[in-house]
């Protein structure tokens, strides 16, 4: 749901001009017919009570937006700001955090990769845009730069197939000599002729021997190269002039998958899903999606820049998806070529940096107990830059990772770890039926187990759900099976948020307790020698080790317990395990984050099979004991590992954000872009038409004067903005979808 598409200081001030007329025409009509005084002060009385709360409407929907934000943090296990804590802990006068409108444009959240492979590891920018008469010369120059050897470049092919000329005088010489002693003077003189003059083929009729045929077809093959192939028929030989699946079939041989060169580019998009990206990238240049390589998914509402590549593509082709349009409102464009003997992987980015515009929400005017919105200053945001440069943020999983609809993707996650399929499949169905409608009338069908029916009317773009029901159809009680064929990068997302949700929920109660390095703590080996050694100075512990999703193998390089904390170890730099069911996975030896801590946590959360069974000896709080129903989940999880091989992993507990700015900015008008997009700076494209995050409505607003908070800061991959962002206040106008869901 939207919570006011335009600012609150316009909805009050509508409300409050309203109530004055209204107020001042009855008191007018009251005098005109007489009325004696003290009823007209009554009459004023009750409508200036009435002005007040009319006035106050906003703020207090504002509120329930605040309470709504909250308890969706707790739902994921965010339960404490660090922030607050800081102000509480150095006794400095505490400041309500603001109200703000996140990505009111698309162009407010610009997101840019950091990438270790190009443009000197500095945020990527959207370069000179190539075309097919300049793309080779710029992947030659940058593959040069970026150290590639020519040898590797990839073939460039002219677009359109031309004709190949005939040989010249000095190449006919030289076949002449080649051919001369395997073939007479007849079959000599129809090669030569046929080669002279570009024919299609011929056939050399008087070759009797096989192994004269043999030296004939090696000699095809080194001396007219892959334009001419040779076969044998009824002791004839016929060279031909390849066809294009000859000649792919022929690169196919001479150089196989494994050897070919990748071609790394930048994608630039604006108002753009990345899986959209994806999609509309691999059908303007005809590959399957599944070739196109990156290190991370960006947000859809935004401004983005990240590497991507594919193994033997022509850039020429893929040059030509800047012609191509993506609708109004959205842009996606190619540009930065490179030829790179490796291709990437989810996560070899070194991070991201982020320019993100918060328009502030204000209040008419203050009434007793309300918070002083207006006394957002300079000096008190730079006192907040000041705590964040020093202390750096919690690393919670972010929102996101949670789904965007009241039923949470742990929810699924959780039913499916308990052995409880059949709701988790009811959770998922009911989850996409929050923004795709259609989907509502399948709910009954699939909690009737009617999945025929349910397949029928589940439109065909919900391609993950039909392919769920299309098993169910042809093996009615085999639930499990259906989540066994789901997609393997789907089914992890649940999973994962789990771990994640229990990681929040362990970091909550481990800041809360101290905000200082403890003993017993878990921490790099790496990191505490370089820290303790004074090696080195560079903020890296998230970088270091930041997994948080569970990744395929075993947990990273094992951390270590310090006997003895260290000035230079802060608690940022100590790691919390995500769970998982890896017998070496180490935790903290203090409390609230043991392994009998998690024991608990998970016990409560009725998933106590996903941590390896325990050796003994680690301290902390006592463990419940397991429930048979959760004895009996055992099977089921065991299964699940074995299908879908997820692991625990470390996660840093605090990261540092580098290059942190925070500056106020007023400006006229509430949408009025602030950040002029990199493709409005090379004059391709005008800002036209870009809708606010609430719609037409905003455009009462526009002619206002509002104060926006910019912040501008880098962070290591598998780090979320809105840990940043949470810290310095409450993100209202994002879309929520939302649905009562029933018990189980």
């Amino acid at each position: 749901m939207y919570f006011f598409p335009v600012p609150c200081f316009s909805i009050s001030l509508f409300f409050f001009l309203c109530s004055a007329v209204f107020v001042f025409v009855v008191f007018v009509f009251a005098l005109l017919y007489s009325f004696s005084l003290p009823v007209c002060c009554v009459y004023l009385c009750i409508l200036s009570i009435a002005v007040y709360f009319m006035s106050r409407v906003p703020m207090e929907q504002l509120q329930a937006r605040k309470d709504e934000l909250l308890s969706r943090e707790k739902r994921i296990g965010i339960s404490i700001s660090l922030l607050d804590l800081l102000q509480r802990d150095e006794n400095r006068s505490p400041f309500e955090k603001p109200f703000v409108s996140l990505k009111t444009l698309y162009s407010d959240f610009v997101v840019r990769e950091i990438s270790p492979f190009y443009n000197h590891q500095q945020p990527l920018q959207l370069e000179a845009l190539p075309s097919k008469e300049t793309v080779t010369d710029l992947v030659l120059r940058d593959s040069a730069a970026g150290g590639e050897p020519a040898s590797r470049m990839p073939s460039i092919a002219p677009r359109k197939r031309e004709r190949e000329s005939a040989f010249d005088a000095e190449k006919q010489e030289q076949i002449k000599k080649a051919f001369a002693p395997l073939l007479n003077e007849e079959d000599l003189r129809a090669l030569t002729e046929a080669l002279a003059e570009a024919q299609d083929g011929v056939t050399l009729r008087h070759v009797t021997e096989k192994e004269k045929r043999t030296q004939i077809h090696h000699a095809v093959r080194n001396v007219l190269g892959a334009g001419y192939i040779s076969t044998t028929s009824d002791g004839a030989i016929c060279i031909q002039k390849a066809t294009e699946r000859d000649k792919r079939e022929d690169r196919r041989r001479s150089n196989p998958i494994k050897t070919r060169a990748f071609l790394h580019f930048t994608v630039y998009k604006e108002n753009f899903d990345s899986n959209q990206a994806i999609f509309f990238l691999s059908k303007q240049i005809g590959i399957n999606k599944r070739q196109i390589q990156f290190c991370g998914t960006k947000d859809k509402r935004a401004v983005t820049l990240q590497r991507m590549a594919v193994q033997d593509l022509d850039p020429a082709r893929l040059c030509a998806v800047n012609e191509r349009s993506c609708g109004v409102g959205h842009n996606v464009k190619v540009c930065s070529f490179q030829i790179r003997d490796r291709g990437l992987a989810l996560g070899d980015s070194l991070g991201n940096h982020f320019r993100i515009v918060l328009r502030l929400f204000h209040t008419p005017s203050r009434h007793e107990g309300d918070a002083p919105w207006d006394a957002l200053n300079d000096a008190r945001v730079a006192e907040w830059q000041e705590l964040l440069r020093a202390h750096g943020v919690i690393n919670f999983f972010g929102p996101q990772r949670f789904g965007t609809t009241s039923v949470l993707t742990s929810d699924v996650g959780l039913c499916l770890l308990k052995g409880d399929f059949e709701r988790a499949l009811y959770l998922i169905f009911l989850s996409k039926s929050m923004f795709v409608p259609p989907l509502t009338e399948v709910l009954p069908l699939v909690g009737a187990k009617d999945y025929a029916a349910a397949l029928e009317r589940t439109p065909y773009y919900c391609s993950q759900e039909r392919d769920v029901l299309k098993f169910l159809v042809e093996h009615n009680t085999d639930i499990f099976g259906a989540f066994c064929a789901m997609s393997r990068t789907m089914a992890m997302l649940y999973f994962h948020a789990v771990q994640s949700l229990l990681w929040n929920q362990m970091a909550s109660a481990r800041v809360a307790l101290s905000r200082q390095a403890r003993v017993g703590d878990l921490v790099l080996a790496s990191t505490y020698e370089q820290r303790t050694s004074g090696a080195t100075t560079g903020e890296t512990p998230a970088s270091a080790v930041n997994e948080g999703s569970g990744a395929e193998g075993s947990p990273p390089s094992a951390p270590f317990r310090p006997r003895t904390t260290s000035r230079s170890l802060r608690w940022p730099r100590s790691v919390l395990p995500l769970p998982g069911p890896d017998g070496d996975l180490q935790f903290p030896q203090a409390a609230p984050c043991t392994r009998a801590d998690y024991d608990v946590a998970l016990a409560e959360l009725g998933v106590a099979s996903l941590l390896a069974p325990r050796a003994g000896g680690e301290g902390g709080t006592t463990a419940p004991s397991v429930s048979a129903a959760q004895t009996g989940a055992n099977k089921y999880s065991a299964s699940l590992l074995k299908k879908f091989h997820f692991h625990g992993a470390y996660r840093a507990l605090g990261v540092m954000p580098k290059d942190l700015r925070l500056s106020l900015v007023s400006v006229k008008g509430w949408s009025t872009p602030l950040i002029p997009t990199d493709l409005q700076g090379q004059g391709n494209t005008a800002q036209e038409g870009e809708q606010t995050a609430g719609g037409d409505a905003s455009a009462a607003a526009d002619e206002q004067n509002t104060t926006a908070l910019v912040a501008e800061f880098a962070l290591p991959p598998g780090c979320y903005a809105t840990s940043v962002l949470r810290e310095i206040s409450y993100a209202v106008n994002e879309k929520m979808h939302s649905k009562e869901v029933p018990e189980e």
